[in-house]
């Protein structure tokens, strides 16, 4: 006798598995295990479909994203501190290390806290054209805003201190300005 597909075991098993309604349907229908074990298999496979459902098929998401997903969703209430790795910014000739401090939303800017080893001008701009590629214009923000600290002052990054940068980026996006400003040296660049 020639079975039907949906009479093979394999078959049986995919469905209770995979949409376990038409399995255990089948699982009835089909008498392959005696009554105990059809209403053993209808109970596991049912609550198995059950926590699906609930689910929405999402897997559980570890603790520490959950936590960042809820300091994200803070964000507009408050700045949010954190520590993120070292990044590289590829130059010509050589490569430009920084550490990103802090960053916070406010009143329309978008403002970047960042550590670097010195103040070059090159450097800099290199850091910018990164952060300008990563963060284009936001249509609720008016423009954004670097401070560049050297490794000494990483406190005054960490506490979200402009005044004591020893070089700043501003970048307006209602008027197009765009000028770093080092301090040091009393030097406005514009960069493009």
């Amino acid at each position: 006798m020639n079975q039907k597909f949906y009479e093979k075991d394999w078959f049986l098993w995919a469905t209770l598995i995979f949409f376990a309604p038409v399995g255990i349907f089948l699982l009835w229908k089909n008498k392959k295990f005696n009554k105990n074990m059809t209403i053993i298999l209808t109970a596991i496979f049912g609550i198995w479909f059950i926590i699906a459902l609930a689910n929405g098929g999402k897997t559980k998401e570890p603790q520490e994203t959950a936590v960042a997903n809820a300091q994200e969703t803070k964000q507009v209430e408050a700045p949010i501190k954190r520590e993120e790795p070292k990044k590289e910014v590829q130059q010509e000739e050589k490569n430009v290390e920084y550490d990103l401090v802090s960053t916070k939303k406010g009143q329309g800017y978008n403002s970047f806290y960042i550590v670097v080893q010195n103040i070059d001008k090159d450097s800099l701009k290199s850091i910018i054209k990164e952060f300008k590629s990563k963060y284009p214009q936001k249509a609720l923000a008016s423009g954004f805003q670097i401070g560049f600290f050297l490794s000494d002052n990483k406190s005054d990054a960490t506490n979200q201190d402009f005044t004591t940068s020893k070089a700043m980026y501003h970048e307006n996006y209602n008027n197009g300005l765009s000028e770093l400003y080092i301090k040091d040296t009393d030097e406005t660049i514009e960069v493009k």
